[in-house]
């Protein structure tokens, strides 16, 4: 995969695919990368940003934003040293789309 991988993009993977090695492999070619992880992922938050509510959809509920260390992570010294930034949020089972 590392030989696929474009500086500047942004790469969109699901659960099965949100391992230490890939976030270390797509950091290292200077892109990003957006997952869905699973929810039993170990990290500590670092820092709680903050999310202006009136800029949120109003489907999302329990949003957060954060700058995040992944427990358990043996690549995140090699690449990225400081903590990475990890953004949440569920969507209202009662959301109706009109």
């Amino acid at each position: 995969m590392e030989n696929i991988l474009e500086k500047g993009v942004i790469y969109i993977a699901d659960r099965g695919y949100g391992n230490f090695e890939i976030i270390a492999n797509v950091l290292k070619a200077e892109a990003n990368l957006i997952f869905r992880v699973r929810d039993n992922l170990l990290f500590e938050v670092r820092e709680v940003l903050e999310i202006a509510a009136s800029e949120m959809p109003k489907c999302f509920r329990n949003v957060t934003d954060e700058l995040i260390v992944f427990k358990n992570d043996k690549h995140r010294n090699e690449v990225r040293p400081g903590p990475i930034r990890g953004v949440s949020e569920q969507v209202s089972a009662d959301y109706q789309s009109v």
